[in-house]
């Protein structure tokens, strides 16, 4: 019954020492004031990329559960990159110290008769050591590296068809080349980040955040390579791990007549190599028209969409041929395409576009 007693006090000294800087402490009065120029800016970009998150939704690219993990980080990046400022004043409470000295005695006052009227006083033994009892162990939870891949995936994918949008159907769009600058630095992609920017500057040098944007990055940029210099200069004499042969993949691409006669050929002509286990945008591709039909085309890693995804670093395969007549990079509903499965070895790799998307 002591050593009860003796917790339930210490306990309840804990929770008054917890408490009582905050009851005693100045209050705090703020208000905060946003930069709206920023706000604007950070939104509108936000909406674009959710934008482009529903509509891979809609045409079954990406699932709910890679949707919801990219939305929330997009929500998290917004709220992080909102410039906020805030104004603080304290003013002394009257309150506070007698709020304190009323829980001192009402908490232990309360907390007795309860116990004294409806526990069970009698109930309260010493401990009593059992040998050889069995001991509880904490189970391991779940590491959070597959959330982060996934998450990193889904921007990487963003990345690409972002960057695919604008080179092949709106060069102009500066919005779009800042959010795909925006996208690179997020995914610490430096040399791409400065193309993007790069390109945006072009079409509004008298942008000061875009001016700024490209200015960090390129500092950004020359440090991590002058860091690598450094880094390998030590170490020139040590000995070089062996580099992957570059991969490079044959096709053979056809259509079948009842599509062929559907077909434009003014058509555009998605060629593309794909990971079987691996991000789902292609590894490496290549655009042309129908009117180049049938081909042959080889495919390698100076084709690859990102420099940390090549050809080289995969082992299985999804090749395939699409006809966009809306020259849309996405698959859209309507369009021909043929695919098949294959490994590193099987070259050439016959195609034939005898499909309709549906």
């Amino acid at each position: 019954m002591t050593v009860f007693l003796l917790l339930a006090v210490a306990m309840l000294a804990l929770v008054f020492i917890g408490i009582a800087p905050a009851l005693i402490r100045p209050q705090v009065e703020q208000s905060d004031t946003y930069d709206q120029g920023h706000s604007e800016q950070n939104l509108l970009i936000a909406r674009e990329r959710m934008s482009l998150l529903a509509g891979d939704l809609q045409q079954g690219l990406i699932d709910d559960h890679d949707f919801e993990i990219t939305k929330r980080e997009l929500e998290q990046t917004l709220l992080q990159e909102m410039k906020m400022t805030t104004n603080t004043r304290y003013r002394q409470g009257g309150f506070g110290k007698i709020t304190l000295i009323v829980l001192l005695v009402a908490v232990p006052l309360a907390s007795a008769l309860l116990y004294r009227n409806l526990g069970s006083p009698e109930a309260v033994q010493e401990p009593v050591f059992v040998p050889n009892a069995p001991v509880m162990t904490h189970t391991s939870q779940p590491s959070a590296a597959n959330s982060n891949n996934a998450m990193a995936g889904s921007m990487a994918e963003l990345a690409v068809r972002l960057r695919q949008r604008l080179e092949e159907q709106t060069p102009e769009d500066v919005k779009g080349w800042f959010l795909l600058g925006r996208t690179y630095m997020e995914e610490k992609d430096l040399a791409n980040a400065v193309y993007a920017y790069e390109k945006a500057y072009a079409l509004a040098p008298s942008d000061p955040t875009i001016k700024q944007a490209l200015d960090d990055a390129r500092s950004m940029s020359a440090g991590a390579m002058g860091g690598m210099s450094a880094a390998a200069a030590p170490s020139a004499s040590a000995e070089q791990p062996a580099t992957k042969p570059a991969a490079q993949m044959t096709l053979q691409i056809g259509i079948s007549d009842a599509l062929a006669a559907k077909a434009n050929s003014n058509d555009a002509l998605f060629v593309y190599v794909k990971a079987v286990n691996g991000p789902r945008f292609p590894l490496a591709a290549k655009r042309l028209t129908v009117r180049d039909l049938p081909l042959t085309i080889t495919l390698t890693d100076a084709d690859a969409m990102m420099p940390a995804a090549k050809m080289s670093d995969f082992g299985e395969y999804l090749v395939g041929a699409r006809i966009s007549p809306s020259g849309n990079a996405i698959t859209q509903p309507g369009d021909f395409y043929g695919e098949l499965q294959t490994g590193p070895t099987a070259n050439p790799v016959t195609i034939q576009i005898d499909k309709v998307k549906p």
